[in-house]
């Protein structure tokens, strides 16, 4: 089950098994929907433009696990990034280091 964690937890959740993948943008309604089923955990960062929140996506760790939920994570991370891509052309801002996050997202 996908939870959302304060920001500083990250260490503590690293110390139960959970490594991060990435970073995802949206509201907290958005990353829990993307996320949903999911053995994740979500550390909410900084706030940004629009109400939206950078979230540090950490997996378990788990043998078991690790495979499945690492391509499933990986394919809602790209939709993440296209989501905030097409959100920061509109807004006008510079995306080209979205674009670099979606090129290296896709190779994972």
């Amino acid at each position: 089950m996908a939870t959302i964690s304060e920001f500083g937890t990250a260490q503590a959740l690293k110390q139960e098994g959970f490594r991060g993948i990435g970073i995802v943008i949206g509201t907290d309604e958005e990353v829990l929907g993307q996320f949903f089923g999911e053995n994740v955990r979500l550390v909410r960062g900084t706030q940004e433009p629009g109400g939206l929140y950078e979230y540090f996506v950490m997996v378990d760790g788990s043998e078991e696990e690790q495979g499945a939920s690492h391509r499933s994570v990986v394919t809602d991370l790209v939709q993440a990034l296209e989501s905030a891509h097409r959100f920061l052309r509109k807004h006008g801002y510079d995306v080209t280091q979205i674009n670099q996050a979606i090129q290296k997202a896709t190779s994972l």
